[in-house]
């Protein structure tokens, strides 16, 4: 894929990647972040829009899963499409997900 960046993101399968395109800081997350809140047996059976990890019951590595959540974070993408949940674009985009990365290092 030209003209875009792979971003190691290992917790939710050890060698998990997501992709960043610079010149406009589009950043597909695959699995390692999601838009959708589905890290709960009602989350599975009721998704709510929101950011979350990927669920821990499909989570190799749940450590590793939080610390990868500081990767996109540091990107600031006003776009983020995720593996599950609708795409996130706008200027809120970039605020959202540094607020939900220290949310996830404060839980450790």
């Amino acid at each position: 894929m030209p003209d875009w960046e792979c971003v190691h993101m290992p917790g939710h399968t050890p060698g998990h990647t997501a992709y960043f395109r610079p010149a406009d800081r589009v950043l597909i997350s695959g699995d390692a972040l999601v838009t959708v809140r589905i890290g709960t047996a009602r989350g599975m059976l009721t998704p709510r829009p929101g950011l979350s990890e990927a669920p821990w019951y499909t989570t190799w590595d749940r450590r590793a899963a939080r610390e990868s959540v500081e990767r996109p974070a540091r990107l600031r993408p006003p776009v983020l499409a995720a593996g599950h949940g609708e795409p996130m674009t706008g200027p809120g985009t970039a605020a959202a997900l540094e607020g939900f990365a220290v949310r996830a290092a404060a839980r450790g």
